[in-house]
């Protein structure tokens, strides 16, 4: 639908060029209607015309409906999971380290949004940790404002997410500028000023291993890696860790054994290290995201020990 909606509205205003081989106006006196009607070629354009605002209308509510269900399901699971999303320019190596951290098998191809729906995929880290992982569709320079509409639910993991991992083609000529069109974008989404680690990718390649150590020293945070190889892959899941580390904290859950939904809850929305149950207790130590304590501070049934 996002395909098709940012397609229409391309063509729309190019409707009258498509029947430049009809006449709009009759020209002759001896024509049917008279001097100065209405030809075949302005019929066909209102037709047309009105055909294409009736399927933009349609595919607008449609995207709204989605959009809305999007944003309601995303903000949930951030809620209950650490969330990282992957951005960067089209071609710049995503859905490649994507499916390198998950093994997801991701469509991934040196195209134009070759990626065009958001994935995401449980990627486990070290000891035990394991955060919501997505890929996004590839950022363009110059992107229309009605294209970053259509296309807003698809970054909406971007908006939503805990942490970002911008993906550079460090190697391409024109490395800066799609660095600056990633974040463009960003801004325009409203996921500006998001924590981010930039990811120097493409290593493996001659251009970018010239050039990343002028990224390094710009960005000292940045990371080199290699997404297909795997290169640099163990940093990266080291400094994500620390991220996860310090938006969670340890602690002890207590509720009643007969109090099966809140007890499917904290096994479903936390990590779980230990339980028992005890004279109807049930106590979980667990692992949680400090936004979602927040949350089960209000309810009653749970007994929070930090």
């Amino acid at each position: 639908m996002r395909v098709e909606l940012a397609q229409l509205q391309y063509t729309y205003p190019r409707l009258a060029r498509m029947w430049s081989h009809l006449e709009r106006i009759t020209g002759g006196a001896a024509a049917v209607g008279g001097l100065g009607t209405r030809g075949p070629g302005e019929t066909q354009l209102e037709t047309d015309r009105r055909l294409v605002r009736n399927r933009v209308s349609e595919l607008q509510r449609e995207i709204r409906a989605i959009q809305a269900r999007k944003t309601r399901q995303v903000a949930d699971r951030t809620r209950r999971h650490f969330t990282v999303c992957i951005v960067g320019y089209t071609n710049a190596g995503k859905s490649t380290l994507f499916n390198t951290l998950t093994g997801a098998g991701t469509y991934a191809d040196d195209k134009l949004f070759a990626t065009l729906d958001t994935k995401t995929r449980a990627w486990k880290l070290e000891r035990g940790t394991e955060v919501m992982l997505s890929d996004t569709v590839g950022f363009v320079r110059d992107l229309p404002h009605h294209l970053v509409a259509s296309f807003r639910a698809t970054l909406e993991e971007a908006v939503h997410a805990d942490l970002l991992l911008h993906v550079l083609d460090v190697g391409h000529p024109h490395a800066r500028q799609q660095f600056d069109s990633v974040h463009h974008v960003l801004d325009e989404i409203g996921a500006k000023g998001k924590p981010e680690i930039l990811l120097l990718n493409k290593i493996d390649t001659p251009p970018a291993a010239d050039a990343f150590h002028e990224w390094r020293a710009l960005y000292d945070t940045s990371i080199p890696i290699s997404a297909r190889t795997g290169r640099g892959l163990e940093r990266l899941c080291e400094a994500v860790y620390r991220a996860v580390k310090g938006r969670q904290v340890d602690v002890t859950l207590e509720c009643g054994v007969t109090n099966g939904r809140l007890i499917s809850f904290i096994e479903s929305a936390t990590r779980v290290r230990d339980r028992e149950f005890i004279d109807g207790t049930a106590r979980f130590d667990v692992t949680i995201g400090r936004e979602l304590l927040d949350d089960l501070r209000r309810n009653k049934a749970v007994k929070i020990i930090e």
